[in-house]
């Protein structure tokens, strides 16, 4: 592993506008339980308020020199405030990448300034989570061969120096980028982790779909193989306070169908429910039930109430003319969710019923078409982009609630 150190200093400039795609991501250091919130359409006027003097700070970081293609793949916020950034950059030779890449980390403090960044050649951290003492836990993998990477799952010490992994013998997964890579890590309040990621298990035969828990220390607690997904890098997972893990996952190539899953904190699976649609996002509720926000249903967009036996409970459609959310993350009393509808952030109940909602309060790139990568700690916002007519650049934006 070839490993370089910056330690810098930046500051903060405007930002021009640019592109990307949107990615839904899991809540840093929260189980997401969640217990149902009575609303209805009512406006907050003074949340909204205070909302539209969030206290916001921006920078802008070059990605690396010449032809490669950059992705952003993670990000992470800590207790403190610190932000972990993770991107993947390939080399693109006559108009085609070509793997290996490397990693690049940065760690920003709180008001934007970088204060840490290592690049990692031929290695791609897809998942980060910070956990209780400061550190970073990392789902990843390391380059065998221009298009198969292998997995392993990596502790890191506050240097962002690695202090143990666990190698996935014969795990091996296909994708040149970390958009494609399907691997999610979830950190629960006693620091053990939940994984997840679709893999190959040989270069020809791809994808299984696999959930695993770990002790904080790394020791492996129980895995399962539940299948499904044979055509989309799309799945979820969420932990309950009883410490149960959700786990859901396509099963129709056409986005048609999902498999949800509930296992007990020993990994025993105690029920599988099949949804309608594409699934994009998983929260677990009080009760030992599930939110599970389905793409592709009738209706189209919409949370899918789940009790603890899996039983439907209720279905709440989010209206027509506003197909294009996306879940930053649950609401720091875990009644409710912040969800990004195109130019404003709001926040809903249970239900989806608008408590408040306000404009984003800055005029930089921060909408649905321009944030790779978005995460949420109770009432501090984090999101990052690309920008630029080549990509040559991306931007971090943090957000303070009150």
């Amino acid at each position: 592993m070839h490993l370089t150190r910056q330690r810098l200093q930046s500051i903060v400039i405007p930002m021009a506008a640019g592109l990307w795609l949107t990615a839904c991501m899991l809540p840093t250091k929260s189980t997401g339980e969640l217990a149902d919130e009575s609303g209805s359409n009512v406006e907050s006027g003074d949340a909204a308020a205070a909302l539209d003097e969030l206290d916001q700070r921006s920078v802008v970081i070059p990605t690396p020199d010449g032809d490669v293609q950059t992705t952003l793949c993670d990000i992470a916020i800590a207790a403190d405030g610190r932000v972990a950034v993770t991107s993947y950059s390939i080399p693109v030779v006559n108009g085609s990448v070509t793997p290996p890449g490397q990693t690049r980390l940065d760690v920003f403090a709180a008001d934007t300034t970088l204060i840490d960044s290592v690049t990692v050649a031929g290695q791609m951290y897809g998942a980060i989570a910070f956990v209780s003492d400061g550190t970073l836990r990392v789902r990843g993998s390391t380059s065998v061969e221009p298009m198969l990477q292998r997995e392993w799952f990596k502790a890191l010490d506050a240097n962002l120096e690695e202090t143990w992994s666990v190698d996935y013998d014969g795990q091996y997964t296909g994708w040149s980028d970390c958009t494609g890579e399907a691997s999610g890590i979830l950190v629960d309040e006693a620091d053990r982790v939940v994984t997840y990621e679709y893999v190959c298990a040989s270069a020809g035969e791809c994808p299984q779909s696999i959930v695993r828990r770990y002790e904080a220390d790394g020791t492996l607690l129980w895995e399962r193989n539940p299948g499904g997904n044979p055509a989309y890098a799309i799945a979820a997972i969420a932990v309950g306070a009883d410490q149960a893990v959700f786990h859901g996952a396509l099963i129709a190539s056409a986005s048609e169908e999902a498999e949800i899953r509930k296992y007990s904190a020993a990994g025993d699976e105690e029920w599988m429910t099949v949804l309608p649609g594409s699934l994009q996002d998983l929260r677990a509720a009080a009760d030992g039930g599930v939110f599970a926000f389905m793409l592709g249903g009738d209706p189209v967009l919409a949370m899918h109430r789940l009790d603890a036996a899996g039983v439907e409970l209720s279905v709440s459609p989010v209206p027509e003319a506003e197909r294009l959310w996306t879940i930053v993350g649950p609401t720091a009393d875990d009644k409710g969710f912040f969800v990004l509808p195109g130019g404003e952030l709001r926040r809903v109940t249970s239900t989806l019923d608008t408590m408040w909602s306000t404009p984003l309060p800055f005029d930089g790139p921060l909408s649905y078409a321009q944030v790779s990568t978005m995460r949420n700690y109770g009432e501090i916002f984090a999101f990052a982009g690309l920008q630029g007519p080549e990509w040559d650049r991306y931007w971090i934006t943090i957000m303070f609630g009150s």
